[in-house]
């Protein structure tokens, strides 16, 4: 990870995967529930709402959604990555704080839900200590996954912009980027560091992408 800049690992047990994801699902459906959104297949979901509905769900999913309100044990998440990396870590908000944020990105076919190139640490709010996590929960695959830029955490001098609809700031280079969708599979974790450059890359899938992303600190 030192050198590339992210790994990719067996995340939790089958068990304990099995039982989080079914969990996630009950959480994300009950936010569905709470729009009117009627869904069997959740990699269909782009098929049954237009942009203002999406961005609803964005704001139900994001305000106000913490771990405490699944039933299970979260500490199994940060026991198993704190092992992978040797070093105790737990899961905080953006700001520090000991709350356990659900953050789970929906990111649909053909459109701009994905955010631009850029490093979590130009965040202002962010730490450059911390270590992500990208968890595939339904129609993650090959063309869809998150993107990151191998060793790109080593790089310096670079130059950044703001960016309208984001809220985090756009790499700016000239350069042609190598990107690499390390795709994990099912009960797989992407780690990777916050310098990383890393981006949705857009969704050339049939399906609606959904992962968790969480951020963990010592």
């Amino acid at each position: 990870m030192k050198q590339d800049g992210y790994i990719v690992k067996k995340f939790l047990t089958k068990k304990d995967f099995i039982l989080f994801k079914s969990e996630l699902e009950k959480f994300v459906r009950k936010q569905f529930e709470s729009l009117n959104i009627e869904i069997d297949d959740l990699t269909q979901y782009h098929n049954v709402v237009d942009d203002d509905t999406h961005y609803k769900v964005y704001k139900k999913l994001y305000d106000s959604s913490f771990f405490d309100e699944i039933d299970f044990d979260i500490t199994l998440v940060e026991k198993r990555i704190s092992e992978i990396l040797n070093s105790k870590l737990v899961i905080k908000d953006d700001y520090y704080h000991d709350s356990k944020k659900i953050n789970i990105r929906i990111i649909r076919p053909n459109s701009n839900d994905y955010s631009p190139v850029h490093r979590d640490s130009w965040l202002d709010k962010l730490k450059e200590s911390g270590i992500n996590l990208y968890v595939p929960l339904w129609g993650s695959n090959e063309n869809s996954s998150l993107a990151v830029i191998k060793g790109s955490h080593k790089w310096v001098n670079l130059k950044r912009v703001e960016v309208d609809n984001f809220t985090v700031p756009q790499l700016v280079t000239d350069n042609t980027l190598n990107f690499i969708r390390p795709n994990p599979s099912d009960n797989e974790v992407l780690i990777f560091y916050p310098k990383t450059l890393h981006s949705g890359l857009g969704n050339y899938s049939s399906e609606t992408r959904f992962s968790l992303e969480v951020r963990l600190y010592e």
